[in-house]
């Protein structure tokens, strides 16, 4: 716990330091760019001094590389490198202590690259000081290729806008179910979501999907399932749905089964659902208010919890 909190810390001093140094640049990979790839956005940008191209799914990544500069990609599943032709950093979404380290590493290698492009720029300011360059970006570029540095581009970053705690709400919460397996336990879940008009039935088949496609990743924490799908896949309104489980259940998450809570997430767009995914992360990221929710044996509790 006290080496976690001084990497936080540490990176927090970074930030300070370095606000007129140009960020790296990270795309955020999930299974459908909508769920945990946003959580992970959220987490990473409370830690690390970057910049997010964007949060998508798997299969926009290659378009999202073709159109912006991309320096890291830092994904919760799988992806191959000779795909995308970029460095991978396959993480947890919620950023366990080994993934912070890992990411540091990485992070600082491509601020290094950075530190060393402004070096280029200062070289070429010196030179204009005392000779005519008659192609300035010409020149710019052969010190990048001479000192092997990649060429730096802007990219912008999504707005964030709060929701939580109208969205998770006294009827998609139910306590103490019984599931016999993990696609039990999201059909649950999903049906408060679809029965509180979150969603139509067709968006808990996919969310099953999902999961048999992509893998497990959703299991983001220790005992906790984040089920999700893409808007178009039957999502109607931003919304959410939390089940605890009499008797917990495997998703095949070797490091964070069983699972005794799963909260299903419901998003319409990129962003409209941002600031509940930021709320979800410090109460899930809060061990005595998550042993709460799943000892809860009435909904109001959960409901004063995540009003506090």
């Amino acid at each position: 716990e006290v080496g976690y909190f001084v990497l936080h810390f540490g990176a927090a001093l970074e930030r300070l330091k370095s606000k007129d140094i140009a960020k790296p640049k990270i795309l955020v990979v999930c299974g459908t760019g909508i769920g945990t790839a946003k959580l992970l956005s959220s987490r990473l940008q409370s830690i690390f001094d970057i910049d997010i191209v964007d949060a998508v799914s798997y299969r926009q990544a290659k378009e999202v590389i073709k159109e912006k500069k991309v320096d890291l990609i830092v994904s919760s599943i799988p992806v191959r490198e000779e795909d995308v032709n970029v460095r991978v950093v396959v993480v947890n979404p919620l950023l366990k202590e080994r993934d912070i380290r890992r990411l540091e590493n990485y992070i600082t290698k491509v601020k290094r690259k950075y530190d060393e492009a402004n070096k280029v720029e200062e070289i070429m300011k010196a030179v204009e000081k005392y000779a005519d360059i008659r192609e300035r970006e010409k020149l710019k570029e052969e010190l990048m290729r001479l000192f092997e540095i990649p060429s730096i581009h802007s990219c912008k970053r999504g707005d964030v806008q709060p929701v939580l705690k109208d969205v998770l709400v006294e009827d998609t919460i139910k306590l103490n179910v019984e599931a016999k397996d993990w696609e039990e336990a999201i059909r649950i879940g999903g049906e408060l979501l679809v029965k509180k008009g979150y969603a139509i039935p067709s968006y808990i088949e996919a969310m099953i999907n999902n999961v048999k496609k992509t893998g497990p990743y959703i299991v983001i924490a220790p005992g906790i399932a984040m089920p999700h799908a893409r808007p178009e896949e039957g999502a109607k309104r931003v919304g959410m749905s939390l089940i605890t489980l009499k008797n917990p259940v495997n998703f095949g998450n070797k490091d964070n089964d069983p699972v005794k809570i799963v909260v299903c997430l419901c998003a319409v767009d990129h962003s409209s659902h941002l600031k509940a995914l930021a709320e979800l992360v410090q109460l899930l990221g809060d061990k005595e208010k998550v042993k709460k929710i799943s000892e809860a044996k009435e909904v109001k509790e959960v409901i004063s919890l995540i009003s506090q």
